[in-house]
């Protein structure tokens, strides 16, 4: 529509023009032509109205093609190659498309943006990312390709490092141990171990100059489990852990208990035996700590040993009459690898025999056997220990049905194996496997 010079509205729709000055029913029906003075005019069928009508003056089609007045060089909402894009904006299928941010066109025609997880696509200067994240999700490492990868917020920024420190409190920058550092992950999900810290050692390590448990003391040794021995001191475990539920059991001093998975004894194997120590014995030996080896006690120490070396077994011993005074005879001790057809050691190779007769079997030399009805007086006789005495009602024992002894102290070729033995720390006592033999006179 164009104001008429004369004050008039026109429409220049066709040959036939209504003008506000016409016949306000004017219509026109089924006619077209082109107006001479503007060829581009293409005239539809339609209806006019005045133009001081609440009617608005835009044509209606009805069965045609709707004209437009187009100035040249401008191209609207489509494209070709006669009418390009302006304003930096490409042709992309007929339609003029900002490939710098439309997410369908990203960098050219047809580059869809791919949707990452849990995000909205972005295009930006023609690169596609992502714009936002949906709700609950956080994009924590930054990486538009795997969207937004955390449910929740970021634990940390990827690669961000914080101090940290896993040991007791208040033993930090104490002795040996320093705090350390964590990482934050690439994914921003929570911080990685903490490197480089230094933590209190299990124990304080002997002599080194440096408070290894970070108590604040340096080497301290003390005895912990109160059985003796201290750390430094060779026990290798002071107070319950892990491996070691009694410690007050577990020393240099102790035993090794098979199938308990302990190192009793600290000798840094575990369940591991005293080797044999009796095969080869001579029978008529004269020395007491073969006879020692001889019912298996195998493991020797001394007096006044220092502590490290302070182990359980056997110190000193001794063959004597039974007053602890004087030989006795050499006919009434004796080694050997069994006793008659039957008798045979309970362990390893051999077994002591004391007796009151000679200590040998029919079939034995070294020393040989002598009969044992009708006896032999190997004229060794000595009074009995006091303590012996006493714990048999001041009367010496007697097989029923025998006449009763006649009282008094001396024993009748009598004979001693006196053993001086540290007891292991672990024992609470000693048994003894012995075969009792008597013949008596008629």
């Amino acid at each position: 529509m164009r104001p008429d010079p004369l004050g008039l509205t026109c429409l220049a729709l066709s040959l036939l023009v209504g003008c506000s000055g016409d016949d306000p029913q004017s219509s026109l029906s089924n006619a077209t032509a082109t107006d001479p003075s503007n060829p581009t005019i293409t005239s539809v069928s339609g209806t006019t109205a005045p133009a001081d009508s609440d009617t608005d003056a835009s044509p209606t089609t009805s069965g045609a093609t709707q004209s437009t007045d187009s100035d040249a060089g401008e191209t609207g909402s489509g494209c070709d190659d006669q009418n390009p894009c302006a304003d930096n904006l490409v042709c992309c299928a007929g339609a003029c498309i900002d490939v710098l941010a439309d997410v369908e066109h990203c960098g050219g025609c047809d580059g869809v943006c791919p949707v990452a997880p849990n995000s909205v696509a972005s295009c930006v200067v023609g690169t596609c990312g992502t714009e936002a994240c949906e709700p609950g999700f956080t994009n924590c490492d930054g990486d538009a390709a795997n969207g937004c990868e955390v449910s929740g917020s970021c634990e940390c920024a990827p690669g961000e490092k914080t101090a940290c420190y896993t040991g007791l409190p208040g033993t930090q920058d104490v002795g040996v141990c320093v705090g350390g550092l964590q990482t934050c992950d690439a994914e921003g999900t929570g911080f990685g171990p903490c490197e480089g810290e230094v933590l209190p050692g299990e124990i304080d390590i002997c002599a080194n100059a440096s408070d290894d448990d970070c108590d604040g003391q340096i080497d301290e040794d003390v005895d912990e489990d109160g059985d003796g021995w201290t750390v430094c001191g060779g026990d290798c475990c002071d107070s319950v852990g892990p491996q070691c539920s009694t410690p007050e059991f577990v020393n240099p001093g102790a035993f090794e208990v098979m199938g308990n998975k302990v190192d009793d004894d600290c000798d840094a194997q575990i369940d591991n035996v005293v080797a044999a120590c009796d095969d080869g014995l001579a029978s008529n030996s004269a020395d007491p700590l073969e006879y020692a080896k001889a019912i298996d006690l195998c493991q020797f120490t001394t007096e006044d040993a220092p502590l490290l070396e302070k182990k359980w077994g056997v110190i000193s011993g001794a063959l004597t009459r039974s007053d602890g005074q004087g030989a006795p005879s050499i006919a009434a001790r004796s080694i050997r690898d069994g006793f008659g057809s039957v008798i045979k050691p309970e362990a390893n190779m051999r077994l002591a025999i004391l007796s009151t007769g000679t200590a040998a079997d029919p079939g034995d030399i070294n020393p040989g056997h002598a009969p044992f009805q009708g006896g032999i007086d190997l004229d060794t006789d000595a009074s009995v220990p006091a303590d012996w005495l006493a714990a048999n009602a001041n009367n010496f024992p007697n097989v029923a049905g025998c006449p009763e002894p006649q009282g008094g102290n001396t024993g009748r070729d009598t004979i001693q194996l006196k053993l001086r033995i540290r007891v292991p720390t672990n024992a609470l006592s000693f048994n003894a496997k012995i075969y009792f033999f008597s013949s008596e006179y008629p």
